[in-house]
């Protein structure tokens, strides 16, 4: 849930399935290519990258993972998989209801 508009510098509220709600800030939004959001715990640093290219039928949608930090070699082997792991679930649902509001207008 977004804390403001819709725009980089905004805090956006996260809550995995089963897991604490955690904030993220918008660093990059540029309509229709990329969205990406960054998330602090700690020493270590999340960078969410989504990079959105038209193709025949539709738009392909890269998702990117980024660790940085003092403790991302020590952290990234572990919290990268468990992060990125629901990736295709997350996504093909926020995709359904994208798509679904995108036909109501």
């Amino acid at each position: 849930m977004p804390h403001g508009p819709f725009a980089k510098g905004t805090r956006v509220s996260v809550t995995p399935v089963g897991q604490d709600t955690f904030e993220s800030t918008i660093v990059d939004l540029v309509d229709n290519l990329t969205y990406a959001d960054e998330t602090s715990f700690g020493d270590t640093t999340l960078l969410f990258r989504h990079t959105l290219v038209p193709v025949e039928g539709g738009t392909q949608v890269t998702h990117r993972l980024d660790i940085s930090g003092p403790s991302a070699a020590e952290v990234g082997p572990e919290l990268g998989p468990q992060i990125s792991g629901d990736f295709d679930v997350s996504m093909a649902r926020l995709f359904k209801q994208a798509e679904a509001l995108a036909n109501r207008g």
